[in-house]
Formats: structure tokens, C-alpha cells, sequence
């Protein structure tokens, strides 16, 4: 049984998205002799939970339970808060965008889906959410100019879709595919 790479995730909106590469133009100018792997545009988004290897009937059962938490609920208000890195700014091994949202809210709509999702797999229930919206990639690690001294601008958006994602690796980066969404209710 063929089994796709599954990650959920909201869509950036147009403005977050010129913000971000805006500051990968600031980062590269600093770091030309770097080792980074920049983010491509299409592929910026804010990660809600990455599912891995996923068959086709997990994949219907995460959208359909997906469904039913989201349809009812209105988005959650994101922004940007500031450069950032994994493990840590003075040997990041990924550089990103922190995420600031309004009243925990996607929080609260993550640990719902948790609690509700059944799968022929087990995902780390306690593993904590750090939204963030990834932009480069350190392939060398060691010191990047630009993590501390880089203002980001607090772009807020509220996205009108949650989507569902297949993560497609390439030998020249990996290619997202939306292989469905759900819509938010902000009507409410």
C-alpha cells in the first residue's frame, strides 16, 4: 500500500509571504558564504502538525476528523514575532519566523485534533507545538549573520483555509503538494 509523506498546515497570506522573503534577501546579503538552503515561496507555510507516512485511509480519516473540529470554528489570528532558530541561534540548524497567536487558540484546536485522531500509527501526543514559519535551512551549521540584529515586521493574518499536505523530497528540495483543505467558519 503506497504510503504519501502527511503534514497539516495554515497558508501564509500574501503579505507574510513578501515579508519572509524579504528577510531572506536581508539574510543572504549578510551570509553569502553560507551554507543555507533558502525556503522556496510556494513552500513557506506554518506548520501545524507534521503526520509522516500516512496511507491512503489515515489520510481520509485525519481530513474527515480535520472536518469536523475546523467547519464550526473561526481561524486563528497569527503574527509575526521575531528571527529565530533551531536548536538555538549560535548553531542554528534551521532558521525560521516565530509565530505569536492570539489567545493560544490554534493550540486548543491542535490538542482537540490529537485527542480525536486514530491512525495505524501512534504520534507523540506531548511533543509541544512551536509555531513557526521555516525559511532557510543551515546544510553546515556554525554561525549565520543577520539572527540577531534582522527586525521582522509583525505582519497578522487570519488564514481562510487549514490545509492537508504531501511533502513530495526531490534531489533539489522537497515539493508541497495541497492534497486537500478545510475552510474556516469566520462568518461566526
Amino acid at each position: 500500500m503506497q504510503r504519501k509523506r502527511i503534514f497539516i498546515a495554515f497558508p501564509l497570506s500574501k503579505n507574510a509571504v513578501k515579508e519572509a522573503i524579504k528577510i531572506q534577501n536581508k539574510l543572504k546579503k549578510l551570509n553569502k558564504e553560507s551554507h543555507l538552503k533558502w525556503t522556496s515561496p510556494e513552500n513557506l507555510h506554518l506548520t501545524f502538525i507534521f503526520l509522516g507516512n500516512l496511507n491512503k485511509e489515515d489520510i481520509e480519516r485525519v481530513f474527515k476528523l480535520l472536518k469536523s473540529i475546523i467547519h464550526s470554528k473561526q481561524a486563528p489570528q497569527f503574527w509575526f514575532d521575531n528571527l529565530n532558530a533551531f536548536p538555538n541561534k549560535n548553531n542554528p540548524a534551521m532558521i525560521h519566523i516565530k509565530i505569536k497567536e492570539e489567545n493560544n487558540y490554534a493550540k486548543k484546536i491542535l490538542k482537540e485534533f490529537k485527542r480525536n485522531l486514530i491512525l495505524n500509527q501512534s504520534l507523540d501526543a506531548n511533543k509541544q507545538w512551536k509555531p513557526h514559519v521555516t525559511i532557510a535551512r543551515n546544510k553546515k551549521k556554525g554561525h549565520i549573520d543577520g539572527l540577531y540584529s534582522i527586525d521582522v515586521e509583525k505582519i497578522v493574518w487570519q488564514p481562510e483555509t487549514i490545509n492537508i499536505y504531501e511533502s513530495i523530497l526531490n534531489s533539489d528540495g522537497p515539493r508541497y503538494k495541497i492534497i486537500n483543505q478545510v475552510h474556516f467558519n469566520n462568518n461566526l
